[in-house]
């Protein structure tokens, strides 16, 4: 009551919107906090805090796109804030872009290693496809494992031949007693 009675007095005080916000948010009433969150944005267009709260109320609406779009505005305006990350990689991940989601991720436990959403994020979307993390990690070492098969390879066809070369000489070596033998 005491907020929208200053916004009243001052309706053009971004920080009395986003107060309000804040509040209409611990309500539940994510529409009317959203709504100030706006206003706020609109009064003071760089700040990316208001942006980051849309962000993260959106998400919980389920409209993924839209959060997206606040939250990149939000890490354009300051690009250190782990939040903003971890709520951009959850938002990417429900939109099943997969890749940009963990690099958000990630980029939010870098900057804050302790970011519990972010590391359970971060799990569950490993967790929940494997095999795209083992063929993420062998396209990371996958120079070095053609490096590899090929001294492999290079190994085995000098084996190859070295056995090759030795029976030759054997044969060479034994053809005076092959021949002493035709006799006999």
């Amino acid at each position: 009551e005491r907020l929208e009675r200053s916004l009243r007095l001052a309706p053009a005080n971004a920080g009395a919107h986003n107060n309000l916000g804040n509040v209409c948010s611990m309500l539940g009433q994510r529409d009317e906090a959203i709504r100030h969150y706006r206003r706020a944005v609109e009064l003071n267009p760089n700040d990316p805090h208001p942006l980051v709260l849309i962000g993260t109320l959106l998400n919980e609406q389920e409209n993924f796109a839209a959060a997206r779009e606040s939250l990149q505005r939000a890490i354009a305006l300051r690009p250190v804030d782990p939040d903003a990350h971890a709520q951009l990689g959850f938002a990417l991940a429900r939109l099943g872009r997969r890749e940009e989601a963990l690099r958000e991720l990630r980029t939010a436990l870098q900057q804050r290693p302790d970011h519990a959403a972010a590391k359970a994020w971060l799990e569950a979307l490993q967790a929940a496809a494997p095999a795209l993390e083992i063929t993420r990690l062998l396209r990371m070492v996958g120079v070095g494992a053609d490096v590899l098969r090929g001294f492999a390879a290079v190994l085995l066809l000098t084996a190859g031949l070295s056995v090759f070369i030795a029976l030759w000489s054997a044969v060479r070596e034994r053809r005076a007693d092959l021949a002493l033998l035709r006799m006999l």
